[in-house]
């Protein structure tokens, strides 16, 4: 999945005949973190959804005199939607991943409960970058810029606790690291300039492909 994500492609898992695969594989343990727990499953679901939504925002910013103004708002609304997918699983799980991360524990509970956090930063990080580019002039983006940041930072303090106790989960972590530090380096190319361009224009494509080109992802 990574993989797609970064080859511009779209992940089969986005297709729900393969979603319906993976949910049937969950093992229900309302205290347990698996792979096969339905907080891992669903979260693996979701980032199926942001390669895809990847995907198509790119195509739009690569060419965007290809796409009517409908074309543009159905993407905003599916940024949108999977934005609030995201922060409605954060909000459904916050009690059973209260404990993320445990300092100073390495155990195989811990390690999952760190790599599904990074997991669900890295992927909130993209969904508020794409939105972003989708309607690049929007005043509600300084806000959600700064929630990005924030999240990047959360990455990197994560990364910083689990490197000299945890060696694998570090190494799990280390491409969403670089999605986090990618961020960080590109923030002042995510504020747009006064330049009077109507709400809804499309990111400049220099832009966005500089924050990809930092995390190693292929634009065209």
């Amino acid at each position: 999945m990574t993989e797609s994500l970064l080859n511009n492609e779209k992940c089969f898992l986005a297709q729900p005949a393969w979603q319906a695969v993976f949910y049937s594989l969950v093992v229900s343990h309302p205290s347990e973190i698996s792979n096969r727990s339905e907080t891992a499953v669903s979260l693996l679901i979701l980032k199926s959804r942001v390669s895809a939504l990847f995907a198509d925002i790119t195509a739009a910013v690569c060419n965007p005199r290809a796409y009517g103004v409908s074309q543009l708002n159905f993407l905003v609304s599916l940024a949108s939607e999977l934005r609030t997918d995201l922060l409605q699983w954060r909000s459904s799980y916050e009690r059973l991943l209260a404990y993320t991360p445990i300092p100073c524990v390495s155990t195989v509970d811990y390690n999952k409960r760190c790599e599904i956090m990074s997991t669900y930063i890295s992927c909130s990080m993209i969904v508020n970058r794409l939105l972003i580019a989708i309607c690049f002039n929007s005043p509600e983006n300084v806000r959600l810029e700064e929630e990005t940041q924030h999240l990047a930072k959360q990455m990197i303090s994560l990364e910083m606790q689990v490197k000299d106790i945890c060696p694998h989960t570090r190494l799990f972590l280390a491409q969403t690291v670089f999605v986090a530090r990618a961020t960080i380096a590109s923030a002042e190319d995510w504020v747009a300039e006064s330049t009077g361009s109507p709400v809804g224009t499309v990111i400049e494509k220099w832009r966005f492909e500089r924050w990809c080109g930092l995390f190693g992802r292929k634009v065209s």
